[in-house]
């Protein structure tokens, strides 16, 4: 048996209840989401970039909310570009 395609799933902090959601419909094997992978205390810079080498695919949630962000979008900017 093969491991599933796992998805990170990335999004404004005002997306979060929609986006676990959608999360929690895909299971914990198939997501890395913040609320499943990150603890309290970590890094983030470090917890997204781990994320990241755990996933297949980035899955970008791009509300209205998260695209008004400077900080989410530089951050989503730059985790992009580091694994690109």
């Amino acid at each position: 048996m093969t491991d599933p395609i796992r998805a990170f799933l990335s999004h404004a902090t005002s997306d979060k209840a929609f986006v676990e959601k959608v999360a929690e419909q895909l299971g914990r094997a198939a997501v890395v989401f913040d609320a499943f992978e990150f603890a309290t205390g970590d890094d983030l810079k470090q917890a997204i970039l781990s994320g990241l080498d755990k996933a297949e695919i980035f899955v970008l949630f791009a509300s209205r909310a998260a695209l008004s962000s400077p900080s989410w979008t530089a951050l989503a900017e730059r985790a992009v570009n580091t694994r690109s």
